[in-house]
């Protein structure tokens, strides 16, 4: 195992684990300082992809990522009064996410114990039983990235969030893409009049929405307070056509591997303490019902299964 990996034998021992990280120093000092998120996987073997790009098909026109503008726009019809058009990109895919939209957002927290209770428990199967806690025998992860923490008003993570309406997710002329950007009323900040040389502001862009970024929305949405919860937003690749003399916008997400140098740590979190740790947790206030409270039907679940773990312990 490698220094980046680790794993623990308790919760004592990994919250001494996690207080002796410390984020890198800043190389930028006007970006200001780096901080510490963390993401929760339930299998330690699970990538690190947001969940547009998780359904991949041998078939590139059957992904999902190709129907983002698709899903975007069919959530948009049904539910025009929450998915508005004057929000911000970043703040319409948060929502989209938050009501099981696939996006190219992937959930991160600051809170530790929180990413903790995600490498615990599955949350797509009910946990608790009248037999007590479900667990599946497979360790789990808690990956810790190091990077500095973008507003969700950013310009450059707007036009990453954007797109699927400006680019269509479509192999495409950068050019054209990065053009329709500057026309967006949440780019302005970044289009310098004085700098007459287009090209340069085109390379600059690519250059700095070469890699996911770290994003706070904001306390828009309840769930994101109860969580701590930050993310990670994934932009397209792009790759220099030769045959052409061009750089074109790519189909698929960016991806993301152990290795990433945001990546300090890896926690692997060993199957057989799970049930003890998720009990643990609840303890210290880090529960299903308490960073899913805005959810009714979950809360009122909880309290009917921890009532029959409590009665029915013999059925």
């Amino acid at each position: 195992m490698s220094k980046k990996i680790i794993s623990i034998t308790g919760l004592a021992d990994y919250v001494r684990k996690v207080v002796n990280l410390h984020p890198r120093k800043s190389d930028i000092p006007i970006y200001g300082q780096q901080e510490l998120v963390y993401r929760g996987l339930y299998n330690r073997n699970y990538t690190l992809t947001p969940s547009l790009g998780r359904e991949v098909s041998q078939y590139w026109m059957n992904t999902l990522q190709t129907k983002e503008t698709e899903l975007i726009n069919l959530a948009q019809q049904k539910f025009p009064t929450i998915f508005k058009d004057t929000d911000m990109p970043v703040l319409r895919l948060a929502k989209l996410q938050h009501f099981g939209i696939p996006t190219r957002l992937m959930d991160v927290t600051s809170n530790p114990l929180v990413a903790l209770f995600f490498a615990c428990f599955n949350t797509n199967q009910s946990q608790i039983t009248g037999n007590g806690i479900k667990n599946e025998k497979s360790d789990g992860r808690v990956v810790v990235f190091s990077g500095y923490i973008n507003s969700g008003y950013n310009p450059l993570a707007n036009a990453i969030a954007d797109t699927a309406r400006l680019g269509g997710n479509v192999i495409g002329d950068y050019h054209l893409f990065y053009h329709r950007i500057t026309l967006q009323p949440y780019f302005s900040s970044e289009v310098f009049p004085e700098d007459k040389n287009l090209k340069a502001r085109e390379e600059r862009f690519r250059e700095r929405t070469a890699r996911p970024i770290i994003l706070d929305v904001g306390d828009a949405i309840t769930r994101q307070v109860n969580q701590q919860g930050k993310f990670i937003l994934f932009p397209n690749k792009s790759s220099y056509n030769t045959a052409l003399k061009r750089w074109e916008t790519r189909e698929e997400l960016i991806s993301m591997k152990s290795n990433d140098k945001s990546i300090i740590k890896e926690i692997i979190i060993p199957a057989d303490l799970k049930e003890r740790l998720i009990l643990e947790l609840a303890r210290i206030g880090i529960s299903e019902q308490i960073l899913f409270s805005d959810n009714t039907d979950l809360v009122c679940k909880t309290i009917v299964d921890s009532m029959k773990a409590l009665y029915y312990l013999d059925r």
